[in-house]
Order: C-alpha cells, then structure tokens, then sequence
C-alpha cells in the first residue's frame, strides 16, 4: 500500500475588484462635460494673468540705469539720495527731478518722465538709461581737493580698517574726478591740485586700506585717469621715490600702514630698524642742545594786548622731556621756526567782547545761525551771559570762532603794521615757545590744584619769556590741521583734514599728562569749557 498521501492544491478563491464610481453632477443646470473645460481655461488665464499682468500692475514703472562723467555722482530722485553711479533701480511710474551731485562740483538737474509696462514687465521689464555730464572749472578745484582730503582724514580718525570693513575709496575717487571730468585733455591746473591732494593727505595714511587708495590715487594721477601702463606705472614709482626723499620718515609711515604681515616683515628688517635708531638718535642729540638762554624779552602792545617775541630756532618737535618712548607715528623730527611775536596770555572775555560788539553774527543770540553754518555747537559761549570774571580765558569758542576774532584783530592793527599778519600759532611755534619759556618746569594750573575752573588769563607764575600758562589753565587751538603722522612727513607738504590741533592742556588735566609735545585734536566747530586760543604776530610771509 503506498504510504504517500496525495494532496490536493488548495484553489484560491479570486479577488473581489471593487470599482467606485464618481458621478460629477451639474452645476447651475451645466453638465460636467461642459463646465470642466472652463474650469481649466480659467486656470490656465489666471496664471497668465499672475506672471504677465499683475507684476507690472504692481510694480508699474522702470528699471532706470543712471550714469555720470565723472562716475561715482549720488543720485537725487525728488530731494532722496539713492546711491551713486554706476546705478541701476526699479523707478515707480512718474515725474521725477533727478540730480546729479559731486562734491566741489556744481550738480545738475533735469526732469525725467518714467513709465511702466503692463504686459510682459516680469520677464522684459520697461528699461530707461539717463546720463548726465558733471564739467569741473578750474574754480572748483580747490573745493573738490578739500572735500576729499576731509573724507579720507574721516576715514583715518576712525582707526583701524580689518577684512570686514574696509574704507572706501575716497582719495582715488576725488583723483578720478579732477583726472577724469570733462573739458579733456587734462589741464596743467588740474595735475598740480591731483599733487597737492596727495601731499596733503599723506599724513593720513596709516592703515591698509587708506594706503591702497593712496596708491591707487597716484596711479590715477600719473596715468590721467586711464589704465595704468608701464610708463603710468614709472611715473607713480618716481612720485613715491621723491616723496621719500623730502619726508622725514616716509619708511616708519609705511610700518604702520602696511597689513599686519607685511609690516611685520619691515619692522623685522635690519636696515629699517637702523634707520629708526639713526633718527631717534639724531633727534635725542637735538632736543638736549641748550636752548637759548639770553632772550630779549621784547614787548609790543597791540589793542592793549601784550605780545612777547619769540627768537628763530630749531626744535625737535613732539620729542618727550620726561622720558616717554613715542610711538612710530610720534617720532618727531627737528623744525625750523622763524622769529615771531606771541600773546602774552590767551585772549579773555574782555577782549573777546570787544570782537563782538563789532561783529554781531558771532554774538550768542546768533548761535542757531552759526550752528546751522557749521561753525559751532550748541554750547558757543554757553557762560558769557553767567557773572564770570572778564579777566578769565574766553571757553566755549570754536576754531571757527577763534580765526575769526584773528581776522578782526588783524583788521584792526593793520594800518600800523602792514608787514605783519596776525593769526593763531602754528604748533611747532606753540612748542616752540612753550620750551624758551620754560612752562614744563615750574606748576601750571592743573588738577593737582584742586581748582574749580581757570584762573585769570594773566594771573599765575610767569617763564622765561614772560608768558602766562603755555601749560595748564586752557588747551589752546592751533592753525594746524591734525594728521597722525604729521611728523613723519616732515616738511614735504602741509596737512589738511578735519580736526584741528590744540596743545597746552588744561586746569582739568594732571601735569603728569601735558608736557610741552602734547597735541590733541578737536573738530574745528568744537566748544569746550577747557578750550580758548591766543594769537601770534608773524611777518607777512610767513602766514
């Protein structure tokens, strides 16, 4: 019997297909075959109407490029700055004045008519291109000179540039101007104003970033705007080889303005560092040279005012008496003064109100108008109204302020000198005189006094020259433009910027702070409680 079983293969029973059926009904007595299509159709319109319709009746108007001769022009629609040129922006349909602004330049204007596509603006939007040609006069040279040497000694005061906020390039677009800016070809007037900007800006240059648009400005200047060339480029090489050899120490300068690689590198280098020792060296041996010690002492009296001569000499300016190891950027270096005379004391309220009872503009009931002008701040002789002594140093003047009470006291002792110009000293001149007098070495009037204010401007000890608080008391302002490395320069060329030094110190400060090479640097519109001036007479060439 066989033991095998046979086994039947189970049948599986088929799967059940289970249909649904989506009946569409009619909508408003429409059958679906008929409202379906219209359904798509609308679809399909709307989109249409979403990417070719409605972006350009949203945004109606047009991309509008605005360019300018020279480039670089802020761009003015109705009175609201949008940029420079090259620019390109969406304009809104209308009316608009357009104007064209470069500093020392005048702007020009014009109406432009701005309109839109409806259709199609998404992909071919509505494009307009408007030009405008900026001519520079040789009248405004100096004004498009200063407004760049004022931006690049902005940029400077700030401090350090890094890899995320790097200066822009304010120096090589004013060069780009007067290089650039129709009439051509480049007038003679034009490349001596390029040089004096980049004299007068040297002294700015203390960081990367400035010292690559310094770079670039001398390109420009010696190339006239075009592309820099090989003989473009032996031009700016002969430029920085002779200003070398006319500044004091264009190397120390270079130090400091290099990247932090780069000038790692030099200051590493033994020919820099002798050269840096040779200088110090040099100045060390001057600054402990006897000074004069049989002065004159002369007097003159002008408007009532005592005013003491001052000998010629030769000074190692900004060099420290106590001791101080200066930074590069203070290495000083020997000047040249001429004789000239210096106030006894600075100017006081006294004579200060003299200045005002003829000249009502500066009166304190003008300040709003003088602030609008950008002469003052709001605190211009915030006490001249508080019973004070008018024996007291004038404060709360600003450098604005203080040249024009030199322009009348000039006016008004002209007759009787006409070889000689009245003006506020120059900071070698206040050094100067500072040391012959010898204020350093006895107390000026300081915090270590414990005093609640100034003393009388001719009240205290007296030097050697007779002279009243050249330390302490009041910082005082000076003629000159405040630059960083003003002394590394030398006498290549005078500096201009935006600040202007003051020197002294004042009864606020601590005499270990002030010596006679102390500078600071205050905005010419500055007024301060700590602030006055005082004059000095100099001949007719020197000023």
């Amino acid at each position: 019997m066989d033991s095998r079983k046979k086994t039947r293969s189970a049948k599986q029973p088929d799967e059940e297909t289970v249909k649904d059926t989506v009946k569409l009904g009619t909508v408003f007595g429409f059958s679906p075959h008929r409202y379906i299509p219209v359904l798509y159709l609308s679809a399909a319109m709307l989109l249409l109407f979403a990417v070719l319709v409605l972006p350009g009746m949203l945004r109606h108007g047009s991309r509008v490029s605005f360019a300018s001769d020279p480039v670089g022009a802020e761009i003015y629609l109705n009175g609201t700055r949008k940029g420079s040129t090259p620019l390109e922006l969406f304009v809104p349909a209308g009316n608009y004045r357009v104007e064209y602004r470069l500093p020392g330049i005048d702007p020009q204007a014009a109406e432009i008519d701005v309109l839109g596509r409806v259709v199609g603006s998404l992909f071919f939007p509505r494009r307009l291109v408007h030009y405008s040609h900026l001519p520079l006069e040789d009248a405004q040279l100096s004004a498009v000179l200063s407004s760049a040497v004022r931006d690049y000694a902005g940029w400077a005061a700030v401090g350090k540039s890094s890899t995320h906020h790097r200066f822009p390039p304010v120096l090589s677009q004013g060069m780009d101007v007067l290089m650039t800016a129709a009439p051509v070809p480049v007038t003679s007037e034009r490349i001596n104003t390029g040089r004096e900007l980049l004299m007068q800006s040297a002294a700015h240059t203390v960081d990367s970033s400035l010292l690559r648009d310094y770079v670039r400005a001398a390109a420009l200047l010696h190339t006239a705007g075009a592309a820099v060339g090989p003989g473009g480029m032996i031009a700016t090489v002969q430029f920085f080889a002779h200003l070398h050899n006319i500044a004091e120490a264009l190397p120390v300068l270079l130090s400091e303005a290099l990247p932090g690689t780069e000038a790692e590198r030099l200051n590493a280098d033994r020919g820099f560092r002798s050269f840096v020792e040779q200088k110090s060296t040099a100045l060390v041996a001057l600054s402990y040279e006897e000074l004069p010690t049989e002065l004159l002492n002369e007097r003159r009296t002008r408007l009532g005012t005592p005013f003491v001569q001052v000998p010629a000499g030769r000074v190692a300016l900004g060099q420290s008496r106590q001791g101080r190891e200066p930074s590069n950027l203070e290495l000083p270096w020997s000047k040249e003064v001429a004789s000239f005379e210096i106030m006894e004391h600075a100017v006081t309220r006294s004579e200060y109100s003299d200045f005002l009872a003829e000249n009502p503009r500066w009166r304190p009931d003008n300040t709003e108008e003088l602030i609008d002008a950008g002469y003052v701040t709001q605190d211009y002789l915030q006490d001249w109204f508080d019973d004070m002594n008018p024996a007291l140093p004038v404060t709360f003047v600003s450098h604005y302020a203080a040249e024009a009470y030199a322009a009348w006291f000039h006016g008004r002792v002209s007759n009787d000198y006409p070889d000689s110009q009245v003006r506020l000293p120059r900071e070698a001149e206040f050094e100067w005189a500072t040391l012959l007098d010898g204020s350093d070495l006895f107390p000026g009037n300081f915090r270590e006094r414990q005093n609640a204010g100034p003393r009388p401007a001719a009240q205290g000890e007296q030097g050697n020259l007779g002279l009243y608080h050249m330390q302490g008391n009041v910082w005082e302002w000076q003629l000159d433009y405040f630059a960083p490395a003003s002394y590394l320069m030398g006498d290549a060329g005078e500096s201009a910027g935006i600040e202007r030094v003051v020197r002294g110190g004042a009864w606020v400060n601590s005499s270990n702070e002030i010596e006679p090479s102390t500078r600071g640097a205050q905005h010419p519109a500055w007024c301060s409680p700590f602030l006055g001036f005082r004059l000095v007479v100099v001949p007719g060439e020197q000023s």
